[in-house]
């Protein structure tokens, strides 16, 4: 009866809307007496609710005109009733969002408690299960919320306080709060469907909630849409923060090939919300986020043993350049390429120690065979006064604490060539290469290390401490062995030593003095300055100055040491003070110490014995003074022969003494006693014939110390001067007396054949008594 009624009221309300205020009004507009819809006076009781209830029409609205009023139940007085809703009335009755009310202060107003009061707490949270609100009241609700004027202006604000947005896989709700929302898949007859399709299976494998497929259109506004790339980026980037992602190779593929069309320039934010997805490979297979470290992506693959302890220091990571660089430029999302050598200076060399010791082997290795013959390379190519990465990588290297155990690393150059025996000779002094870099690869290993600073020769500090050590029998190796090693390096670098440094090893005696027991049976070898005993051997030792180097020991072995040394330069030697070849004086002084051995005793023409032969490997004593003749001979030109003249009263002259045994044995005696003439054989062994190999010399040296040619009167003065004191005033025997009676015949024949003036002095004379008896001229008268 009431709709009847209203009508009526309506219909006159329209039939004299120009006549009578009482039923209608004119609003102006630009048309002139447009008539809208009937308003009603305040006041009148023709305003019929949904509760059945007729109230009054209010200037305030506070009345829906929805057809949803069933929706809500226990709201039925804030809605028209339905039979109403097909009249035309006035607006301003009824609820709407006004321009100067916001959204949310309607819905406070309005319609938050109406929806309170059918929808449960729990979808006032950002996501909810779905099973908390029914799938068919849903959908009505979200009719009335895309249908009604009132609702949909406010559907913002509602979707934002309830969870209302339902995804299919999970089944879940979400409210516009939530910081992951249910995407919209692409419509099948959408131009992007195909190429949207991976994307989707993709994200949904991943755990990204899609809405449901019969959610009205009008809403997709509030969720992601696969057009909309960095709304899905945030997305996922929130998805991924409430529950990891896993990624695989295939997918990562598909979703940066999908985000790379971002203009990351204009939306700088989605830089920071891809680098937080685990959409980057490291160099160990890992997939993981970037989002807080530096992200570098090598030129090429390098050694990747300990980088996780070298990243880990500097909060950086390494990434393979598969799945990057194909879909994404790396520059565009804050990667930095980044070559080997520069990422081993940022990274690798400064935590060096933190790697263990097969780590360290790998990454040197792997310098070795790829990168520092590559720096070497490129250093050679720069341009003068250029400083480029090579150069310091080269640097850092050479200084880089990598060998040893890991609590004392070293620098390459703190360490030795262990395959130089040099370094074997005092162990605590140098550090050699660790045992594995030995092996298969030693001489790979030995040739960079090099390079690279490996020691590989004495400094002058080195050599020194070395020379003290030998000197004092530290070594760890036999003596003769060290100084051997030390010489020949000495030697060898002779030249790059400072001339000072040279002058003062050559005066140190760590040189052992070369064994000369060919020579010793003569006479003792000098003395060396240096005695060392090690165990039961002596060794001698002797600096090099003012030592012997030569092959003429026999000229000097009694007053100098002789040295065996390495090949050298002359000049060397001659700077360090070494004798090659000795002084005149030198000769002279060897001869005379000579002259003083057990040779030189005469009683060996009577008692010669093996023990005074030459032994086995010893130099024939008239061999030696052969050797010395003749060096004397080829410098007598240099000097005054008359320094010889000294000769002339020392045991110098080898000659030979028959043994009990048969064999010959040198006997030395004054030049004196010997003529280079058969016929002094006659006067043995008072006189000597002068040995055959010593006659070159006869007309030269020999002549100048007194050997003559033939017998003279002063050869006999000496027969009869010996057999007086071989005698001692006892009575001769048959033999001697004939060789006095055959002395003195000759003695007299040559005195006959000289002029008064040639005559030489023959005192003290010894001449035979009556009884047979030698006794002084003097002491005699001849009795005629």
């Amino acid at each position: 009866n009431f709709k009847n009624f209203f009508k009526y009221i309506l219909h006159e309300c329209n039939s004299c809307h120009g006549r009578t205020h009482f039923v209608s009004s004119t609003e102006a507009t630009e048309e002139k007496n447009k008539v809208d819809h009937p308003v009603f006076p305040e006041g009148v009781p023709l305003l019929l609710t949904a509760d059945q209830e007729i109230r009054m029409f209010e200037k305030k609205a506070l009345v829906l005109a929805s057809k949803y009023h069933y929706l809500f139940p226990n709201s039925s007085d804030r809605f028209l009733h339905p039979h109403l809703l097909g009249f035309n009335m006035v607006s301003k009755y009824f609820l709407s969002a006004a321009d100067e009310q916001s959204n949310e202060s309607f819905y406070n107003d309005h319609l938050h408690n109406m929806l309170s009061e059918i929808l449960p707490d729990e979808l006032l949270g950002d996501w909810v299960e779905s099973g908390h609100l029914k799938e068919d009241n849903l959908k009505l609700l979200w009719s009335c919320f895309t249908e009604d004027a009132a609702f949909e202006s406010c559907l913002g604000v509602i979707v934002k306080k309830w969870a209302l947005l339902p995804s299919s896989n999970p089944k879940l709700l979400f409210s516009t709060r939530s910081p992951v929302l249910p995407m919209v898949e692409p419509l099948k007859e959408s131009p992007d469907y195909q190429s949207f399709n991976n994307v989707v299976d993709t994200l949904s494998i991943m755990g990204m909630p899609f809405l449901e497929q019969w959610f009205p259109r009008a809403a997709h506004r509030f969720c992601p849409q696969t057009d909309q790339r960095s709304k899905v980026l945030l997305n996922l980037v929130n998805l991924h923060q409430k529950s990891p992602v896993k990624s695989s190779a295939e997918h990562v593929k598909i979703l940066l090939h999908y985000f790379r069309l971002i203009d990351f320039q204009k939306e700088p934010q989605c830089v920071q919300l891809l680098r937080s997805l685990p959409f980057f490979q490291d160099a160990f297979g890992n997939w993981c986020e970037i989002s807080t470290k530096t992200a570098y992506i090598l030129s090429e693959d390098i050694e990747l043993e300990g980088i996780d302890l070298c990243l880990k220091d500097h909060n950086a990571i390494l990434l393979t350049r598969r799945n990057t660089q194909e879909n994404i430029q790396p520059s565009t999302i804050g990667m930095k390429e980044i070559k080997p050598e520069e990422f081993y200076i940022i990274h690798i060399f400064s935590s060096f120690s933190s790697l263990n010791e097969d780590q360290r082997y790998k990454h040197l290795r792997y310098i070795r065979d790829h990168l520092y013959y590559k720096c070497c390379d490129a250093v050679e190519n720069s341009k003068p006064g250029e400083i480029t990465t090579a150069h310091t990588f080269i640097d850092r290297l050479k200084t880089l604490r990598c060998l040893g155990p890991n609590n004392n690393l070293k620098m390459i150059s703190d360490f030795c060539d262990h395959s130089n025996k040099l370094f074997d000779i005092s162990k605590e002094m140098f550090s050699l290469l660790p045992e594995y870099f030995r092996g298969k690869e030693e001489l790979k290993w030995l040739e960079f290390f090099k390079k690279v600073g490996l020691k590989m020769g004495l400094t002058e500090r080195d050599f020194m401490q070395l020379v003290q050590k030998i000197s004092n029998g530290q070594c760890d190796i036999q003596v003769m062995e060290a100084s051997a090693l030390l010489l020949n390096s000495f030697f060898l670098n002779c030249e790059v030593f400072s001339h000072e440094f040279r002058q003062k090893i050559s005066m140190l005696p760590f040189v052992p003095v070369k064994a000369l027991n060919r020579l010793t049976w003569i006479a003792p070898a000098f003395n060396a300055p240096h005695r060392l005993q090690t165990g039961q051997e002596i060794i001698e030792m002797a600096p090099l100055r003012g030592s012997y180097y030569g092959s003429k020991e026999e000229l000097i072995w009694t007053v100098m040491p002789a040295l065996s040394l390495p090949s050298v330069s002359p000049k060397i030697l001659k700077q360090l003070g070494v004798v090659t070849e000795p002084s005149i004086d030198k000769i002279i002084k060897n001869i005379t110490s000579i002259s003083k051995s057990p040779l030189s005793n005469r009683a060996l023409f009577d008692r010669a014995s093996l023990d005074t032969a030459v032994p086995v490997g010893g130099t024939d004593l008239i061999k030696v003074m052969v050797s010395t003749f003749e060096f004397i001979k080829s410098h007598m030109n240099k000097s005054n022969p008359a320094f010889l003249t000294i000769l002339s009263s020392v045991t110098c002259i080898p000659v030979y003494a028959q043994t009990q045994h048969g064999t010959t044995t040198a006997v030395l005696i004054k030049p004196s006693e010997v003529v280079a003439n058969d016929e002094a054989g006659l006067y043995y062994p008072f006189i000597h014939c002068l040995p055959h190999s010593l006659y070159p010399y006869l007309d030269t040296v020999l002549q100048c110390i007194g050997v003559k040619k033939d017998v003279e009167p002063s050869h006999m003065r000496t027969v009869l001067e010996m057999v007086y004191k071989q005698s001692e005033q006892l009575h001769l025997d048959i033999n001697t007396k004939k060789t006095v009676h055959s002395s003195l015949r000759t003695l007299c024949t040559l005195l006959k054949k000289m002029k008064g003036t040639d005559i030489p002095r023959l005192a003290p004379l010894y001449l035979p008594d009556q009884s047979g008896k030698l006794c002084q001229s003097t002491s005699l008268v001849y009795c005629d």
